[in-house]
């Protein structure tokens, strides 16, 4: 069956040019993308927010990170917290600056990170992320961030390093197994 599509003119022009650069044929090509779309949205993610994966998987590329099972993490973590706990949660806080240093290449305002968190939470097993702008400042609450006080420390030692690598200060925490609670504001 055959078609007619209604696109915004930058939008087919931009499309058409690409295509015709990469030697692709573009009713294959939009065949695809439609098809793709498609997918997407049976599995309830938005398209904008596929996008945001693509960055997020370029990010972790870059990187190197390896997934890890919860379980294997905790118990990692929760050894390594008995024998060096400072060295444990300096390190954590060290890697939060390293990772905004990549993530702003990527996304260079910490705001527009923090518009995306709730894509975010479908792909980092975290159960709640809520941002609310409170004026000037920010409240960022976490829920899922580990399993015991160790590992939701590491995510709070990550986080201030994250933040501190985007020029944002934490003014108040709130933390408890599980649950990271900050409100920060851009320095």
């Amino acid at each position: 069956m055959r078609t007619t599509l209604a696109v915004d003119e930058k939008v087919a022009k931009n499309f058409s040019e690409i295509v015709k650069k990469k030697n692709m044929v573009i009713y294959s090509v939009t065949n695809e993308a439609i098809n793709l779309a498609i997918e997407l949205l049976k599995e309830d993610i938005e398209p904008d927010e596929a996008l945001t994966f693509i960055k997020l998987m370029k990010i972790m590329d870059s990187i190197d990170v390896i997934p890890l099972p919860g379980y294997l993490n905790e118990e990692i973590l929760n050894k390594l917290y008995s024998v060096e706990k400072d060295a444990l949660y300096d390190t954590f806080l060290k890697t939060g600056k390293e990772v905004a240093a990549v993530f702003k290449a990527f996304m260079p305002n910490l705001i527009d990170i923090i518009k995306l968190a709730r894509s975010l939470i479908k792909f980092f097993p975290l159960k709640k992320i809520e941002v609310e702008e409170l004026g000037s400042k920010y409240r960022l609450l976490v829920a899922g961030a580990g399993k015991s006080p160790v590992t939701t420390n590491c995510v709070l030692y990550f986080l201030r390093g994250f933040l501190d690598g985007y020029d944002a200060k934490i003014l108040e925490e709130k933390v408890s197994t599980g649950v990271i609670d900050v409100i920060f504001v851009k320095k």
